[in-house]
Parts: C-alpha cells; sequence; structure tokens
C-alpha cells in the first residue's frame, strides 16, 4: 500500500477503483509459482474427451479452466472456450457451430452469446441420450454437486 502512496488502512466502504476479478489475477500472479501454472496447462492441453467418462471430462475441464482464470460464462472471445470445443469430437464441434452460427443469426447481434455452461449442456444433449445415466446427473454432463453460479 506504501507504494501506491496509502499510508493509513482505507474504511470498508472505500473505492479501490478495480475489480475483483482483477485482484484474483494480481494475487494469482504474485503467489502462484508459474512451475505450478505450467503444470495445470499441460494438464488442460493433455486433458482427453471420452464419451464413456463424459462426467467426469466436463467436471475435470470445469476445474482446469476456473484455476486458468475461466468459468462457466466465458464466450468465445475466450481463449478457454475455443480450447474446449477443440477437445470434442468433430461432430459435436460442428454441431455446436452451428447452434452459435443459428444464435448470432436470430438475435441479429452478439449481445448474449454462447456460455461454456451452453455449450457443455450440448455436449450433454449428444452424448448422455447415449450412455447409462447415473442417479442425479444432470443433462449438463456435469457432476450434480458443480454450480453454475
Amino acid at each position: 500500500m506504501k507504494k501506491q502512496g496509502v499510508d493509513t488502512i482505507p474504511p470498508k466502504d472505500y473505492n479501490y477503483n478495480t475489480t475483483w476479478d482483477a485482484v484474483k489475477v494480481l494475487i494469482k500472479c504474485q503467489y502462484v509459482p508459474e512451475w505450478a501454472i505450467s503444470v495445470i496447462r499441460y494438464e488442460w492441453y493433455a486433458l482427453k474427451f471420452s464419451r464413456p467418462q463424459v462426467l467426469s471430462f466436463n467436471q475435470r475441464a470445469l476445474e482446469l479452466i476456473t484455476i486458468l482464470g475461466g468459468s462457466l460464462t466465458i464466450t468465445r472471445e475466450n481463449l478457454l472456450w475455443e480450447e474446449y470445443l477443440i477437445k470434442l469430437p468433430e461432430a459435436t464441434q460442428n454441431d455446436i457451430s452451428q447452434q452459435v452460427r443459428l444464435m448470432d443469426i436470430l438475435r441479429g447481434d452478439s449481445q448474449k452469446q454462447m456460455t461454456l455452461f451452453g455449450m457443455m449442456d450440448i455436449v450433454g444433449t449428444h452424448t448422455l441420450p447415449f450412455l447409462p445415466m447415473p442417479s442425479g446427473s444432470g443433462t449438463l454432463a456435469l457432476s450434480p454437486n458443480v454450480t453454475t453460479a
């Protein structure tokens, strides 16, 4: 704080002129070693889609995406969205791409784009009907304990 010219701790309602997301990035850069981020990136790139294990695939993909700074709300502007799409079978990639184009045409703008949550829902729609369903699983191809908040 002294580097920024702040001598006293500001009150709790002080305007810091930053967002919580920006603070999280700064904390991660300061306290997470580069090698740890490299290990997570390697695991992310090595993660392979498997139709029989779609629930565990999406669960681990979401965990890694969250560690790398993403969430269920990322859209196609985020590199992680595209990286997730590339891991999917070609037929599913094509279906998702067609649905994104159709959504853009119907909306007429790109104000509300498909999110990672929507993409995982499509993956579940295309995969889970052909697999035996574990009790309590949803159509999102995510484990029941995953929240979207």
